[in-house]
């Protein structure tokens, strides 16, 4: 394969981070020379833990689908121009030039701390960096089309692959007033625009990785092509709401651990210097396989499994390591998979717990897919009121829990003797990325499901 891009046929790439591109031998960051294809990361790189590109296992579903159930959570909030490190230096040198301290340093750590793709877009047209440009549009490009973005059937995707295809050489970049228009302007909804912009920000770093000079940008006889006027939005995802491994419903064979302190005294003993986890700070102790050496242990920032070696390891590449974004994460790529190896049967009913503002007649009416899905508002003297609707062999119910905004959705497979092998995973699919996607939902976590 390409070495461009390998990270998305990796099995240790993150789908589900948002924030930044990260991975297991990688969990700060992806450095540049993997993700932009100087160096093939089926050969080692310096800080990997001995981890390396694999091929994913086969799956029903496309490994993409958690970076779009990750983006489906979350809440898309604009900020203002000003607000923002790189933002703020763009307005004020526009307005009062002579007032903004335009340093090497301050560019420096407002080039890399900003969220503000279109300031970044206009210093970048404004320094004539085209060539550079030209190729952070086309990363940005071939990134979202390996994330299964629906470029052929949805309008807002089309637009956006059109506009990235119109701009492939510099030539068509000579026109920057042009440029500037059609890169700032949305691309349809807020998601759409968002993602765009979030993908085409950390293209534009990777390819540029120092601030121009402010004397190629910010001089008054610069032409300023545009301006971050309130027309031009500013997109980002809203701060995720974590997920904490105390309201996580363990499945076997994961189970709480009971002696967290020893643990924790033993993973300090086996990491060594050059070890991936060594030198972080408030790693817990959480949770343990029951029938191995696998141990969860998370931070503020990480969730990692060690499979702990009870022994003083002079290797860095030992204890070995999976490193996860979140929790979610965890759950959905180590979890889930290891209680359907240890159950030994494809389930034929699985149940998240939720939180969400609207009732259940809300939900009704935000429910999509109404022609398949016939929701009725039911009640029951044992389960209260829920609702319910009915797919073929498929039954899913949402209860409304006792306390305020928690709701549990259940899906069952009735009426037919053998699930198959497609039936779990394509429909627990449908369940994240549709039906809990529309009902706003917040702090999902796999539970039992209720017996009938």
């Amino acid at each position: 394969m390409s070495s461009l891009l390998q990270c998305h046929g990796c099995r240790h790439f993150a789908w589900a981070s948002l924030e930044s591109d990260r991975c297991s031998a990688f969990p700060d960051g992806i450095p540049d020379a993997i993700w932009l294809g100087t160096h093939d990361h089926a050969f080692s790189f310096a800080g990997d833990g001995g981890v390396r590109r694999e091929a994913p296992a086969r799956a029903a579903v496309h490994p993409a689908e958690a970076r779009h159930e990750a983006w489906a959570r979350r809440r898309v909030e604009r900020f203002a121009h000003e607000k923002d490190p790189l933002g703020a230096l763009v307005v004020g040198v526009d307005r009062s030039p002579l007032d903004v301290p335009l340093d090497a340093a301050t560019l420096a750590t407002a080039w890399q701390s900003t969220e503000d793709a279109p300031a970044m877009l206009l210093v970048l047209l404004r320094a004539g960096r085209t060539r550079e440009l030209v190729r952070a549009l086309g990363l940005t490009r071939a990134q979202l089309d390996a994330e299964a973005c629906d470029y052929p059937h949805d309008k807002g995707w089309l637009g956006v692959n059109l506009t990235l295809s119109s701009y492939s050489t510099q030539a068509s970049l000579a026109d920057a007033r042009a440029v500037w228009s059609a890169l700032s302007s949305p691309f349809g909804d807020g998601y759409v625009t968002a993602r765009v912009q979030q993908t085409l920000l950390r293209s534009m770093r990777r390819i540029v990785s120092e601030a121009p000079p402010a004397a190629e940008w910010a001089r008054p006889d610069v032409d300023p092509i545009g301006a971050l006027t309130d027309a031009v939005v500013a997109l980002r995802p809203a701060p995720p709401a974590r997920t904490r491994i105390e309201d996580v419903a363990l499945l076997e064979p994961w189970t709480a651990v009971n002696n967290a302190q020893g643990l924790e005294t033993e993973l300090a003993r086996e990491l060594v210097p050059g070890h991936r986890l060594h030198g972080r700070p408030n790693l817990r102790a959480v949770a343990r396989r029951a029938d191995c050496d696998d141990v969860l242990f998370v931070s503020d920032t990480i969730a990692a499994v060690v499979h702990l070696t009870w022994a003083k390891e002079p290797d860095p590449a030992h204890p070995s390591t999976e490193i996860f974004s979140s929790i979610e994460d965890f759950v959905s790529r180590r979890m889930n998979p290891d209680h359907d190896d240890f159950a030994g049967e494809v389930p034929r009913s699985f149940a998240f717990e939720f939180r969400s503002p609207l009732t259940l007649d809300a939900m009704r009416d935000r429910l999509p897919d109404k022609a398949r899905w016939e929701w009725e508002l039911r009640d029951s003297a044992w389960y209260g009121d829920y609702l319910w609707a009915k797919d073929g062999s498929t039954r899913v119910r949402i209860f409304a829990e006792d306390e305020p905004e928690r709701f549990t959705f259940q899906a069952d497979l009735v009426d037919a003797d053998d699930p198959g092998a497609e039936w779990f995973p394509k429909t627990r699919a449908v369940a994240t990325e549709s039906f809990l996607a529309a009902l706003e939902a917040t702090h999902v976590v796999p539970t039992t499901p209720k017996a009938d």
